[in-house]
């Protein structure tokens, strides 16, 4: 793997922690607030093991997934799949919470 996609590969992961991350934060919020959690396999978890055991049981999943892909590097697909994860992430998760969240009267 040359630099450069060696540099994508890294930033990408980079950023899909940090929208782990992100999401993570704004479920909590939006969820102490009485907001549902959309994703199935996510509220199951929270309802199994607590709101914050669950998130951080999925998050954990998550960034396992995302080093594999990470490991997988030289494929042709690692860095488009990381870049469509990435926006799947700020336009299916974070924004929207952030979105109804930022409608919601603090509490």
């Amino acid at each position: 793997m040359d630099k450069s996609n060696l540099t994508r590969l890294r930033f990408l992961v980079g950023a899909n922690v940090l929208l782990q991350f992100a999401d993570g934060f704004v479920t909590i919020l939006g969820t102490s607030r009485g907001f549902a959690e959309g994703n199935p396999l996510v509220a199951a978890a929270m309802t199994s093991i607590g709101p914050m055991g669950g998130i951080l049981f999925m998050k954990l999943m998550a960034i396992s997934f995302l080093y594999l892909i990470y490991r997988r590097g030289d494929h042709p697909l690692v860095i488009p799949s990381l870049g469509s994860i990435a926006l799947a992430y700020i336009f299916l998760a974070v924004l929207p919470w952030t979105l109804l969240l930022a409608g919601s009267p603090p509490g």
